[in-house]
């Protein structure tokens, strides 16, 4: 039933879990509509530059910091895990892992910066003085908790249909962007991971500063 042993089997059910319920997580904060979302909450901060969509290094913490919580319950025997990972039968699979993981951040980091581009200048359409006075203001909808204000229509309306995915080759051939995005990920992933074996501050703060550091340098 286990090809490669019970150990090798559950660590990788444990690894592949926590990064499904790390992608829910991101999904859940970070797909368009709860941005659209995020910002209709908080609609007049946004026009008023006072409130700010997530970035990707914002992403790239969050999603990490996610990860950790979620090995806290075995953290006193990761290390165990760890070696395991690395035995030689286990080394395709671990790597396997560590890309499916590394994949599903960037995924949500690139489209957060996709879809910033394009609330950049939806915002300055907004608040233009010159083009605000198409746009009808709030109060219609003050009676209202379902309906959403003119203006978040018109940016969902000026995000819909456009791709926020990349990919590994652009219009000149491969993507050099793409590729160090998630080296830079991976080398994050497996700086952390080593730090949080060893961490014995409370909630394992010295780690997740440590991801806060990593993530400001290289994203």
């Amino acid at each position: 039933m286990f090809t490669r042993g019970f150990e090798a089997e559950l660590v990788d059910f444990v690894v592949k879990d926590t990064t499904l319920k790390t992608q829910q997580h991101l999904d859940k904060k970070y797909s368009k509509n709860a941005i659209i979302d995020r910002i209709a909450e908080n609609e007049q901060q946004f026009l008023q530059n006072r409130f700010f969509t997530p970035k990707s290094k914002d992403i790239v913490v969050d999603a990490m910091n996610k990860k950790l919580e979620l090995m806290a319950p075995f953290k006193h025997r990761w290390h165990e895990a760890v070696e395991i990972e690395y035995r030689m039968a286990n080394v395709p699979y671990t790597l396997i892992s560590l890309a499916e993981f590394v994949d599903t951040v960037t995924y949500y980091a690139d489209r957060m910066d996709s879809l910033n581009l394009l609330l950049a200048p939806a915002k300055q359409i907004l608040v233009s003085k010159s083009i605000s006075s198409f746009i009808p203001t709030s109060d219609a909808h003050e009676d209202s908790k379902i309906s959403k204000s003119p203006a978040i229509q018109f940016l969902e309306k000026f995000v819909e249909g456009v791709s926020l995915s990349t990919g590994p080759h652009d219009g000149a051939g491969l993507s050099m962007t793409w590729y160090a995005r998630r080296a830079k990920l991976g080398a994050i992933y497996g700086t952390c991971v080593t730090s949080y074996i060893g961490d014995s501050s409370v909630n394992a703060q010295e780690t997740k500063q440590l991801v806060h550091q990593m993530a400001d340098c290289m994203f």
